[in-house]
C-alpha cells in the first residue's frame, strides 16, 4: 500500500502543536475536512482517471464527483491521446421534429460523404484540383481539429466532436474528494499544509488570539503549502534542458529559413 496519513492523525498532530485538549477535536476536524476539499482544487492531490464511451448523441456524462478537467483523451492501447477544447461547439441539444435528441450531422467528414453546401464539400471544389493538388491562394486557412471536445457545466457533459461517437474516452479529473471521513488517507506531502491549515483556522476564529499570531498562522500555513505544491511539481532538469533545445531547434531552423530569403533574423 503507497504511504499515506489518516485525517484523523493529522487533527491529533494539530491538537498536540496546539497543546489544546481532546475537547476540541470536532472544531479541529471542521478546519480538516474544510482544507482537505480545498487542497484538491489547487494541488491536484485527489486526481481521478476514469474510462468512458461516448453516447449517440458525441456526449460523456460528468462524473458526481467531478471540478474540473486535468486531461481528456481518446484511449490508445496504453497510451491517450489528448484532445483539445472547441469553443466553437454548439452548446444546444440537437432535438429532431419528434422531440428526441440526436446528434449533429458531420459536416466536416470525408468530401465524398458531403454536400455542396457543406464547408469540406466546397473546400475540395474550390482550392483542390482534379488531381488532389491544392491550388495555393487560400489564406487564413486553418486546420481543423477532429479529435474535441467542450464541457458543458450547464447541462453535465462532455461535448464530443460526432466523428468519436462510441469511441473509448479517459478522462483526468480534479475530484471533490467526496465525503471525506476520519480514514480519509492524506499524501504524506499534504500532511503538514493541512495541519498548518487547520491552526491557522483555530487562531483566525478564535478571540484569545491577537493579530501578530494570526498573521503568523497564515503564514507558516502558506510557507508550507508552498513546499508542497513545489514537491508535488514534476519538473525536473531533463524536462528544462529538452524544452530549451526544443526552443533553441526551432530558432535554427528558423534562422536558416531567413538566411536562404535573404533576411537577416536579427534585422
Amino acid at each position: 500500500m503507497a504511504a499515506s496519513v489518516q485525517l484523523d492523525q493529522i487533527v491529533r498532530d494539530a491538537l498536540i502543536t496546539c497543546g489544546k485538549p481532546i475537547h476540541y477535536y470536532m472544531e479541529f476536524l471542521h478546519y480538516a475536512l474544510k482544507g482537505f476539499r480545498e487542497m484538491q482544487y489547487d494541488s491536484f492531490l485527489n486526481v481521478t482517471s476514469r474510462e468512458f464511451t461516448v453516447n449517440a448523441n458525441g456526449e460523456v456524462f460528468l462524473p458526481d464527483d467531478y471540478v474540473d478537467y486535468v486531461r481528456i483523451g481518446e484511449k490508445n492501447g496504453q497510451y491517450v491521446i489528448p484532445m483539445e477544447p472547441k469553443y466553437t461547439f454548439n452548446r444546444n441539444e440537437n432535438i429532431n421534429s419528434d422531440g428526441v435528441q440526436v446528434a449533429y450531422p458531420d459536416i466536416e467528414g470525408t468530401p465524398a460523404a458531403k454536400d455542396a453546401t457543406s464547408y469540406e464539400a466546397e473546400y475540395y471544389t474550390e482550392y483542390v484540383n482534379d488531381k488532389g493538388e491544392h491550388e495555393g491562394r487560400h489564406f487564413g486557412h486553418k486546420a481543423t481539429q477532429r479529435k474535441s471536445f467542450r464541457v458543458l457545466p450547464e447541462r453535465e457533459v462532455i461535448l464530443f466532436d460526432v466523428s468519436l461517437i462510441d469511441k473509448k474516452i479517459v478522462l483526468d479529473y480534479i475530484s471533490t474528494g467526496q465525503e471525506p471521513s476520519l480514514r480519509t488517507v492524506v499524501h504524506p506531502y499534504a500532511s503538514e499544509a493541512l495541519e498548518r491549515y487547520i491552526l491557522y483556522r483555530h487562531f483566525e476564529n478564535n478571540k484569545g488570539y491577537g493579530v501578530g499570531q494570526v498573521r503568523e498562522a497564515k503564514e507558516e500555513y502558506t510557507q508550507a503549502h508552498r513546499r508542497l505544491r513545489a514537491r508535488k511539481n514534476d519538473m525536473s532538469i531533463g524536462a528544462i534542458i529538452r524544452s530549451l533545445r526544443k526552443i533553441l531547434t526551432l530558432e535554427s531552423r528558423a534562422n536558416e529559413g531567413f538566411a536562404e530569403e535573404g533576411i537577416g533574423w536579427r534585422s
